[in-house]
């Protein structure tokens, strides 16, 4: 007890000073070789708790974190370490901005986030049943003509986000005749397309094909003939015709020679004016697909026209 009584006694003060001086020591080594310092990392945002049923969309997903910590620490942690998350969970439908939630690594202090919201859109999954158009391609065998071309299906499911499955108007599938010279039937695929016959990304179509069943024949005639608009009825109150536009304006028919021969214009059915919505004008105009009247011994392979029929405001008074 005596040798450990000494060592701990003897020169008791200077030993306490020595130990002062030390920690002073160490605490000057550390803030200036291990300082505390700031720095700002680009991170992208993840999406969670995506609900089922939706598509969630970040249309720009960097954000910039700035924080600081002691250098030891950012030699010591890796840059995935940082997180930065948005929670979809009960995001309404729609555009919205959120504000994102950043996850730091231990020792780390947040400084700034910048963004600190960012633009999500919710997009619900929508189905939807859709009119199906066969297109022949191509031509059949020489001597041969088009006689009629049908499908399996006259309609088929898309589904996909509302934003995208709202702009599909039909589902076209082509038909190539490949110089054919007797019937026959061909899966083809199912295009979703919008108004203007561009493919609609990111919507699925079930099912995916069609059978196309075409029938060939010799001895047939060919002829183009105007398109006629039927219209009935009256416009909404406070609305007058302007003018009508038909798409396509002329179409091919097949038959015999002296039934066609005939013909100058081909009718559609009926479109009632008055069953016309106010809110499905837009910019003055309404547009429908309307079948063609079917004609006896006389083939359309696509009797499908679109309609648009503008409209404009009656002048007060009259």
């Amino acid at each position: 007890m005596t040798f450990f009584h000494r060592i701990f006694h003897r020169n008791l003060p200077v030993k306490i000073m020595a130990i002062l001086t030390a920690t002073v020591l160490w605490f000057y080594v550390m803030n200036n070789q291990n300082p505390s310092v700031e720095a700002t990392i680009k991170r992208e945002v993840q999406l969670v708790n995506i609900p089922d049923g939706k598509v969630v969309s970040l249309e720009e997903n960097k954000i910039n974190i700035r924080v600081r910590a002691l250098r030891s620490y950012f030699m010591s942690t890796a840059s995935n370490e940082f997180r930065a998350e948005l929670d979809a969970e009960d995001l309404p439908d729609g555009r919205t901005r959120e504000r994102v939630n950043v996850i730091l690594p231990h020792g780390f202090e947040l400084i700034e986030v910048n963004p600190p919201e960012l633009p999500v859109f919710v997009d619900p999954i929508e189905k939807k049943l859709v009119d199906i158009r066969l297109i022949p391609t191509g031509s059949p065998a020489e001597g041969i003509t088009l006689a009629s071309v049908s499908g399996d299906l006259e309609q088929a499911e898309v589904i996909g986000p509302a934003s995208r499955a709202r702009q599909v108007s039909r589902l076209i599938a082509y038909v190539p005749l490949n110089r054919h010279d007797t019937d026959f039937s061909q899966q083809v695929p199912l295009l979703p397309v919008n108004s203007q016959s561009r493919v609609i990304e990111d919507v699925t179509v079930s099912p995916t094909v069609v059978v196309a069943s075409v029938q060939l024949a010799r001895g047939l005639s060919k002829k183009i003939v105007t398109v006629s608009p039927v219209l009935t009825g009256q416009l909404p109150e406070g609305l007058s015709l302007d003018k009508v536009s038909i798409n396509p304006a002329k179409i091919e028919i097949t038959g015999q020679k002296e039934v066609i021969d005939k013909l100058q214009t081909i009718a559609t059915r009926e479109i009632d004016l008055s069953e016309i919505e106010p809110e499905n004008i837009i910019n003055g105009i309404f547009s429908v697909n309307v079948l063609l009247r079917p004609i006896q011994d006389v083939v359309v392979i696509d009797r499908t026209v679109k309609v648009d029929i503008s409209t404009k405001e009656k002048a007060q008074g009259k």
